[in-house]
C-alpha cells in the first residue's frame, strides 16, 4: 500500500513539474500584442464622427457626444486632440482616459 502511494505522489509531483515548465516555455515563447491576435484599437476622429461614433470613445456619453458636435460646429472643428479639453464637462482626467481612443485627421 505504502508504495502505491508513493507511486501517485511521484506521479503528481511529475505532472505540476511538467506544468510548470510548460507555462514557463509558453511565457517565454509568446509577446503580448504579436502574431495574428493582436488588439486591434478603435481610433475615433473628432472631427467628423457623429454621436453615435463619439460615443465609442471611453468616457463619452450621450451627453458628452452632444457638446463635441456643438463646440465642433461653433468653433470649426478640432485642430488637436487636446482642444477636446475645451468642450463642456471634458477635463485633464477624462482626456487622459481617451486620449489614445482619438484623433483630428
Amino acid at each position: 500500500m505504502n508504495d502505491r502511494k508513493y507511486f501517485l505522489i511521484s506521479l503528481i509531483v511529475l505532472a505540476i513539474a511538467v506544468s510548470i515548465y510548460a507555462v514557463k516555455t509558453i511565457k517565454k515563447n509568446v509577446k503580448k500584442d504579436e502574431g495574428p491576435y493582436q488588439e486591434t484599437k478603435l481610433i475615433v476622429n473628432i472631427n467628423t464622427a457623429d454621436e453615435n461614433e463619439l460615443m465609442l470613445i471611453p468616457g463619452i456619453g450621450e451627453k458628452s457626444a452632444q457638446n463635441i458636435i456643438e463646440y465642433r460646429n461653433k468653433c470649426g472643428g478640432f485642430d488637436s486632440i487636446t482642444d477636446i479639453k475645451n468642450v463642456n464637462g471634458i477635463k485633464e482626467k477624462k482626456y487622459e482616459s481617451m486620449k489614445e481612443y482619438i484623433c483630428t485627421e
